[in-house]
């Protein structure tokens, strides 16, 4: 890694420690990575892939977040999932359109494992409810990755923040489609996505991430076409997170972190009780701040 001072430093298990655990969570603050070693995975090369679309009018939308919440809580580590709330987007390339404007509840999977094994696992997903839509079915891993690339044009107005979820009960289910019901444009989604595995297997002296010990994150998605919808847009989402903040540890990803508007206070934030540990890292190795375009930790 590069140095703010121009210095080339190696950091592993057993040379500078403190700085590897750093840079797992605490990303571009303290240097330049150039050249890095790490463990892969076989994956592949077919898996199967989930994406279904089920309707969600009336109750059937809690009651696929209900459904989601207990799948996930019993699946094994080679299943990766998302789920997504909002209405079909009025896309004709990708959906049909009698079902346009349809409340929907999307579930996305995949299984990293043996074809036949990820059907079965994976059918319960399917078999939720009747189908608006199903694209699900065994592919290349490397088109799985490309499933929802059309869903996010260039050109189209974007806002995303996130929140953990400390629970999952029936009072937040009810709060989420409340606000999904609200959601002012066709393009939205609010997704939640389950937290487990390795996540939730390494400690805190792992890496600075922040959050592994609660089973989902919140992340609403703002997405729209006209700036003369912004202040509708930001100021959905933004009552959306506020009221969701009584039942979260605090803890964000800062990826999906809006504008940054609240700066520093969003960082500390997403950092929690690690904050304390990266400020002092940061002091140490950018004491300048040279590299403070990004999720800055100040020094």
């Amino acid at each position: 890694m590069v140095l703010a001072s121009g210095e080339v430093v190696h950091t592993s298990a057993h040379e500078r420690p403190e700085l590897l655990w750093g840079l797992r969570g605490g990303g571009g603050n303290f240097g330049v990575v150039t050249n890095f070693t790490f463990q892969l995975h076989p994956v592949g090369p077919e898996v199967m892939f989930v994406f279904v679309i089920h309707d969600a009018s009336d109750e059937k939308m809690a009651d696929a977040i209900r459904f989601y919440r207990d799948f996930t809580a019993t699946a094994p580590d080679e299943v990766n999932t998302l789920m997504a709330c909002g209405v079909v987007p009025p896309d004709p390339h990708v959906f049909p359109e009698d079902i346009h404007g349809r409340p929907m509840a999307v579930f996305g999977a995949l299984y990293v494992g043996p074809v036949a094994e990820g059907r079965r696992i994976l059918q319960p997903l399917i078999d939720f409810g009747q189908p608006l839509m199903d694209a699900s079915g065994v592919m290349p891993y490397t088109s799985a990755q490309q499933m929802f690339d059309h869903d996010y044009p260039d050109g189209r107005r974007y806002y995303w923040k996130s929140l953990n979820l400390s629970r999952l009960n029936d009072d937040v289910i009810a709060r989420i489609v409340a606000h999904v019901r609200r959601q002012p444009s066709p393009f939205t989604t609010t997704d939640i996505w389950h937290i487990g595995g390795a996540v939730r297997r390494y400690g805190a002296e792992h890496g600075a991430y922040h959050g592994r010990d609660v089973a989902f994150l919140l992340s609403p998605e703002a997405n729209w076409d006209d700036p003369a919808d912004d202040a509708a847009n930001l100021g959905w989402l933004r009552s959306f997170l506020a009221e969701m903040e009584q039942f979260s540890d605090g803890g964000r990803y800062l990826n999906f972190g809006g504008f940054h508007e609240e700066g520093n206070a969003m960082v500390r934030a997403a950092y929690g009780p690690q904050y304390a540990r990266l400020v002092a890292l940061k002091a140490q190795y950018d004491p300048t701040n040279l590299f403070r375009l990004n999720q800055n930790i100040a020094p």
